[in-house]
């Protein structure tokens, strides 16, 4: 595999990592603005 690829790759499931956790968080915090 090559590197750059792989680079990538990992960026792309750290963001995707990121943004569920983050989801996640705005979920359970901002559920009482309703």
């Amino acid at each position: 595999m090559n590197t750059v690829i792989k680079q990538v790759a990992i960026k792309i499931s750290i963001r995707k990592q990121e943004s569920m956790f983050f989801n996640k968080y705005a979920m359970s915090s901002f559920t009482d603005t309703d």
